[in-house]
């Protein structure tokens, strides 16, 4: 059985956490960002892209998540988050992850989409392939407030983005830093309970927000840390929700 924590990590602004999140004390926060573990369908048929070797199934190596899971997980959050809750989700999960944050007493907003141009296509071409992910988007009991003005729960960014992939399912850091600026204020704290390379956290330090996550495997551990040892609040224009909307992108 593995410790609740056996590490940490620490520098301005963020703190990373060896250990098993739901078996640890989290802090009051703001927000919640996550990319929890898939359900076991997409799992057993996870499929990426090597460079070099084409498209290939690859087996992740972390244990899928079930209703029990999100029950604990969404309690958790429940107990700590005072505003916004986003659960990125492959689209089979969505109905548990609703049930969930609703069972745990969080208001369910809407269910965003992440479209992933260049997305891995259908190998076997019997059916349509898959180009986006779900992201469940919940809140608090108390009144909402976001930065995106009148915008989509809609964001279009690749999968590779140019900087180099060190986790199976590592997102976009352009991806986190525009949710970061839209649903987030400066100064606010950040929790990711799956912190996998701990990409919502350097989005947090680059926006300028605080950050607590927590990884269970050592050796991703060490490679978040360094990621977020690197990482520095970068200069950041006024936030504009009508600028740039089809592009998706962050001035920079």
């Amino acid at each position: 059985m593995m410790p609740s924590i056996t590490d940490v990590a620490r520098g301005d602004g963020w703190e990373l956490r060896l250990g098993n999140c739901l078996r640890d004390e989290w802090p009051e926060c703001d927000h919640v960002f996550t990319d929890t573990p898939y359900c076991d369908h997409v799992h057993a048929h996870h499929r990426t892209s090597k460079v070099g070797h084409g498209r290939t199934n690859v087996t992740l190596d972390f244990p899928p998540f079930d209703p029990f899971d999100r029950a604990v997980t969404a309690i958790k959050i429940a107990q700590v988050v005072s505003r916004w809750v986003l659960l990125f989700s492959d689209h089979e999960s969505v109905s548990q992850w609703i049930e969930a944050v609703e069972f745990a007493s969080l208001r369910k907003m809407r269910v965003g989409t992440w479209h992933k141009p260049g997305s891995t296509p259908q190998l076997t071409g019997d059916r349509p392939g898959q180009a986006t992910e779900a992201v469940v988007i919940a809140h608090a009991q108390q009144r909402s407030r976001w930065n995106g003005g009148g915008l989509p729960a809609f964001w279009s960014y690749p999968t590779r983005d140019g900087c180099t992939r060190v986790h199976q399912t590592q997102k976009p850091l352009p991806l986190l830093e525009r949710m970061v600026e839209q649903f987030t204020d400066p100064g606010e704290l950040i929790i990711d309970p799956f912190a996998g390379s701990a990409t919502s956290g350097v989005a947090a330090i680059r926006c300028g927000r605080r950050w607590v996550g927590w990884e269970r495997d050592p050796d991703m551990f060490a490679v978040a840390k360094r990621r977020l040892e690197a990482t520095h609040e970068q200069p950041q224009l006024p936030f504009e929700p009508r600028a740039k909307a089809q592009q998706g992108r962050l001035p920079l």
